[in-house]
């Protein structure tokens, strides 16, 4: 390419998917993003311990389901009051049902520490 002649996409070299790397530099965008991925993975396991502790202080099956209906509320967004209130209610409903039933089938004794 002849010096001061604009580049064309066939003079650039070309780009493989997962490339953050322009000049030796990661993009801003990338590295937003990457933050914001471990900032979601924080997260999640911050959820996982709240459900541990939870089922360690109630009990696995109030534990499970107190969690669960603070994470819908918290986390799941509904254009309506009514319809977050709704769904973190089925969910948390689906979650002690499922709780209770591994507590049967595992015939789990440990009811937690303040019940």
């Amino acid at each position: 390419m002849a010096p001061g002649a604009a580049a064309t996409a066939a003079d650039l070299p070309d780009r493989q998917a997962g490339d953050d790397l322009a000049d030796g530099e990661p993009s801003v965008g990338n590295r937003s993003q990457r933050r914001g991925r471990t900032v979601r993975e924080l997260a999640a396991l911050g959820w996982i311990v709240a459900a541990v502790a939870a089922s360690y202080l109630l009990g696995f099956a109030i534990g499970v389901t107190v969690v669960i209906a603070a994470y819908c509320l918290a986390a799941v967004r509904w254009r309506r009051r009514w319809q977050s209130l709704l769904f973190a209610a089925g969910a948390a409903g689906t979650a002690f049902v499922i709780a209770v039933a591994f507590i049967s089938l595992f015939h789990l004794t440990f009811f937690g520490v303040l019940l």
